[in-house]
């Protein structure tokens, strides 16, 4: 059995995912519909920690920013 993944971790692989498929990074919005989350504020939470955690980087409050770190 696989082990479940945390939001976050579904979070990196979409982004990942999205990147291969369309060269630029998704929208908060893309990320919210592709996760099932309710609202937009929930990714930002997560993009959040995951900027925090220095896994991205990602401008607030501009459009397609999110770039994973190496």
């Amino acid at each position: 059995m696989k082990p479940k993944l945390s939001s976050r971790q579904r979070i990196i692989r979409y982004i990942v995912a999205f990147w291969h498929a369309y060269e630029y990074p998704p929208t908060m919005g893309e990320i919210a519909a592709a996760m099932d989350f309710n609202s937009i504020e929930a990714v930002r939470y997560h993009i959040k920690a995951l900027r925090a955690a220095g896994a991205i980087t990602w401008q607030e409050g501009h459009s397609r920013t999110i770039r994973l770190v190496s």
